[in-house]
């Protein structure tokens, strides 16, 4: 049985020259059937930043040019970024380390995943000591933020989004009080809101209306506390109010505060449950705007004090759906939260003996 021989070199070279070149748009750009002496007088005429993304669809202009025009200071890297992004619906530009995110991926861009993405340190970094231990939750992103809202103007399903930006409901045992906390994100007409809710239980030996160390971050411009308290009139009224027998949670009517200097609100209430303990609700409203450029952002989380002016309640309603005030918070008390409550009861009784 003989060896078959190989097939001459030269018939796999005939074979490749017949294929199909691809076509790309740097091929069919009309602009590639100007002289290019006319292509360089256009281009003098167009920022850095603008030149460079032309020439990702003008072959002529990419070669023409020496190199050195396309090595872009930091902000207009930004610039073309921005530029690319608008033909980009798959991905949103990070701000913060100049990068072009693909929103198939946002998971890898929550704050607890970046602390392990040492390729996205520059967005964990800025997440964490700017925004997300003052504002918001430890979970929110502001690159998801992004991405949210860019879908949502494409008409795109954002309800992973959504969630991701979102905190289901989570019970922790604190010092001298149980807490639970939630957060809702939703897109109304192209702003990203929020609604985070807190429901503090505290045994019925505590007299305070607040949890004694707790500090609750309301937005940049406000921090809730025993201290902080006092100075909100009619709340303290309220507080006595809720321990009387059967109470049922006072309702909020005019009680919303707004902050004057972002675009945020929020509510107390307060509730008693008898010899299980008393609660208390702080639920706030925030609006984030449209993009990180946006006023509304800027006031969240930049030093400017200006003064900002919305109607009162808007921002529940709007989130809502309808009147915020229809918006209950959730009381519900479990037996094992019940048995927590009583037990830290009886410890408080021994330590007054």
């Amino acid at each position: 049985m003989g060896i078959r021989p190989s097939k001459p070199v030269g018939n796999n070279k005939k074979r490749y020259s017949k294929t199909k070149q691809n076509t790309t748009p740097l091929n069919v750009s009309p602009l590639s059937l100007l002289p290019t002496e006319l292509i360089l007088q256009i281009a003098s005429f167009l920022p850095r930043d603008a030149i460079a993304a032309l020439a990702l669809s003008c072959q002529s202009l990419r070669l023409a040019l020496p190199n050195s025009r396309f090595r872009l200071p930091w902000e207009d890297k930004l610039n073309l970024l921005i530029l690319l992004e608008q033909d980009l619906p798959g991905h949103t530009v990070c701000r913060y380390c100049r990068k072009l995110h693909a929103i198939e991926k946002a998971d890898l861009y929550l704050p607890t995943r970046l602390m392990r993405a040492p390729y996205s340190k520059c967005c964990w970094e800025q997440m964490y000591t700017l925004i997300t231990d003052r504002v918001f939750h430890r979970r929110f992103s502001i690159i998801v933020f992004e991405m949210a809202v860019k879908q949502d103007r494409l008409g795109r399903d954002i309800s992973k989004l959504l969630g991701l930006l979102s905190y289901e409901a989570r019970t922790d045992q604190m010092d001298g009080h149980i807490e639970r906390h939630s957060v809702l994100a939703r897109v109304i007409d192209g702003c990203l809101m929020i609604r985070e809710q807190r429901v503090c239980f505290m045994p019925c030996s505590h007299q305070e209306p607040l949890p004694r160390n707790a500090r609750f971050n309301i937005c940049p411009h406000f921090t809730l506390s025993i201290q902080t308290f006092e100075r909100l009139s009619g709340m303290a009224s309220r507080f006595d109010r809720s321990d009387l027998p059967d109470m049922e949670a006072c309702p909020p009517g005019p009680d919303l505060i707004p902050c004057r200097h972002c675009h945020t609100e929020f509510r107390i209430d307060f509730r008693s449950f008898g010899d299980s303990g008393t609660g208390v609700s702080i639920i706030t409203w925030k609006d984030l705007g449209e993009s990180l450029l946006g006023d509304k952002w800027r006031s969240l989380i930049g030093n400017d004090v200006d003064m900002v002016t919305f109607d009162q309640g808007s921002i529940g309603t709007a989130f809502e759906g309808e009147d915020y005030r229809l918006f209950k918070p959730d009381w519900s008390l479990e037996p094992q939260l019940r048995k927590k409550l009583l037990k830290q009861k009886s410890a408080a009784r021994k330590n007054s003996r």
